[in-house]
C-alpha cells in the first residue's frame, strides 16, 4: 500500500477533463491469455473507479494519416482526478490549507459524494484556490512491483502490462497530469499536460 499527498495551485485554467495517468511510449506484446487476464484485472479497477480508462495502445495498427494527426493512443492507465483522489480539500484565498504528513480532513460523506459524482459535490478546478490531495491504494506494492489484493486474481508483476519500459514511469514523474479537451478522449492530439505549483 502507498499514500501520496500533494498540495498546490494550478498555474493555468482547466477547461477540459483533468486526469491522472501512467503511460508508456510503445505497446507491449502480450498473448491472448495474458491480455484476457489483464483485462479482467483492469475491469475490476474500472468498476471501482469512476472515470477510469485504459488502453493497451494502438500504434501498431494506425495509418500514417492517424499518426500525423495524433489520432492514436499510447498504452496507459488514466483516472479522472476528482474521482481518483482519496481525499481532497479546497482552500480559498486567505484561508490556511491543512498541513501535509497527517490526516487530510475531508468528511466521509463529502468524499463518497465526490467519488460518485453527485451534483454539487465538486466545484471544479481553478487557479485561485489551493488543493490538498491524498492518493492511496492497497492494490499496488511498489517495493515488489506487484498488483495485488484483486478479488479472484493472484498477485502479478506490473511489468506484465508495461514490459521493459516500466522504468520510464519514474522519470521525470511517477504520474502525469493531463487535460482532455476534445471528443477524441485519450488520443495523443487531445492531451495537454499540466503543471501544478506545489507549496
Amino acid at each position: 500500500m502507498f499514500e501520496f499527498q500533494f498540495q498546490g495551485q494550478f498555474k493555468k485554467k482547466v477547461d477540459g477533463k483533468l486526469c491522472l495517468s501512467i503511460e508508456i511510449d510503445r505497446p507491449v506484446k502480450i498473448g491472448m491469455i495474458q491480455r484476457a487476464f489483464l483485462q479482467g484485472a483492469l475491469s475490476f479497477v474500472k468498476k471501482t473507479n469512476k472515470g477510469f480508462h485504459y488502453s493497451f495502445g494502438d500504434l501498431s495498427t494506425m495509418s500514417k494519416e492517424n499518426l500525423v494527426t495524433g489520432n492514436w493512443e499510447k498504452p496507459h492507465l488514466a483516472f479522472a482526478l476528482e474521482f481518483a483522489i482519496d481525499r481532497l480539500i479546497i482552500t480559498h484565498p486567505g484561508e490556511t490549507p491543512p498541513s501535509l504528513g497527517g490526516d487530510i480532513p475531508e468528511s466521509p460523506a463529502d468524499c463518497k459524494a465526490r467519488k460518485k459524482g453527485a451534483p454539487g459535490s465538486f466545484p471544479g478546478w481553478n487557479t485561485e484556490d489551493t488543493y490538498t490531495m491524498a492518493l492511496w491504494s492497497a492494490y499496488i506494492d511498489f517495493p515488489s512491483w506487484q498488483i495485488l489484493n484483486l478479488p479472484g486474481i493472484r498477485p502479478f508483476n506490473i511489468s506484465n502490462f508495461f514490459g521493459e519500459q516500466v522504468s520510464m514511469l519514474f522519470s521525470p514523474f511517477l504520474f502525469s497530469l493531463f487535460e482532455i479537451k476534445t471528443s477524441c478522449l485519450f488520443c495523443a492530439s487531445s492531451l495537454q499536460f499540466f503543471l501544478i505549483s506545489f507549496l
